[in-house]
């Protein structure tokens, strides 16, 4: 795997914690993999901190708002 593949795959755990903290989910970082883990940590607790930048709906998908 080349260095850019593997910073790409670290970044994605990064953002895969903020978003899980964004959407109120519990944490479920990959504790295979010790820099992943702590990318995700990282994410997840920057995702506690910070707003989503998608606005949440009322009542309403949003698939169904970029369908419709």
């Amino acid at each position: 795997m080349s260095d850019d593949a593997a910073e790409v795959i670290l970044e994605e755990w990064f953002n895969l914690g903020k978003s899980d903290a964004w959407a109120g989910q519990p944490k479920q970082s990959p504790q295979q993999d010790p820099l992943a883990d702590s990318l995700y940590d990282l994410g997840y607790s920057e995702g506690e901190t910070q707003r989503s930048p998608i606005p949440k709906t009322a009542g309403g998908s949003l698939s169904a708002n970029r369908h419709g």
